[in-house]
């Protein structure tokens, strides 16, 4: 009876054993797998940071771009309303003399 009691808890204990081998096994690989995913993101993580940079020196381009046309605009507008100013006085003196 003591003997069997005894092999009872060797084998109880042999099991408990290969149990925890078994789930320090799974560990590893989900530990493992855990690793290569948060690499993973990291270096997604890396590449969306570059991105987002050159997305920011693109908007910056394009909105000097654009200060650059408004200011074009601007003086071309000027120069448009001088010019219909010059052209209205010109045909302003050419009835004077008609």
């Amino acid at each position: 009876m003591r003997l069997r009691a005894v092999t009872e808890v060797a084998n109880e204990s042999q099991q408990q054993q290969t149990k925890n081998q078994v789930e320090s096994v799974q560990l590893r690989i989900k530990y493992d797998a855990m690793t290569k995913q948060c690499e993973s993101l990291m270096s997604q993580a890396a590449v969306a940071k570059t991105h987002e940079a050159e997305c920011k020196i693109k908007i910056r381009s394009l909105e000097e771009k654009l200060h650059q046309r408004d200011t074009s605009n601007k003086i071309m507008e000027q120069a448009l309303k001088k010019l219909e100013y010059d052209n209205s006085r010109i045909i302003a003196a050419i009835d004077q003399y008609v």
